[in-house]
């Protein structure tokens, strides 16, 4: 499986996990996440307990989510990223996000530490 294959799967898995399942918020990133994970998106700072945090009142606010991975590298445990999200909202708006991320994975797969940042697109 392509990397660019891999990493929109996991992405899109919990994104679907995390926002659309009954599953407890926090079990579902214990799956995707190490427990001492950092991540740092457009200079913010997230550990485990901001991303629960963001995650609730984003369970309200959307309907769906289309990942689409355009490139992708991996070096062991090492992968970087340039992949689109288009979100929508329960109202039906569309908003498209590109995303360039840089991240360290533990040897089982989940997000070790994150470096990203982000921009909202153009409305087509």
């Amino acid at each position: 499986m392509s990397t660019e294959k891999l990493l929109e799967d996991m992405l899109s898995s919990f994104n679907d996990e995390a926002l659309f399942s009954e599953d407890e918020t926090g079990s579902v990133i214990d799956r995707y996440y190490a427990p001492d994970f950092v991540e740092v998106s457009d200079g913010i700072t997230i550990d485990r307990a901001r991303l629960i945090k963001h995650i609730r009142p984003v369970r309200k606010q959307f309907a769906g989510a289309e990942f689409k991975v355009q490139q992708a590298l991996r070096d062991g445990d090492h992968v970087s990223a340039r992949y689109t999200i288009r979100a929508t909202t329960k109202t039906g708006q569309t908003i498209d996000t590109e995303i360039f991320m840089f991240a360290d994975l533990t040897p089982d797969g989940r997000f070790q530490r994150v470096d990203q940042i982000t921009r909202t697109l153009p409305a087509e």
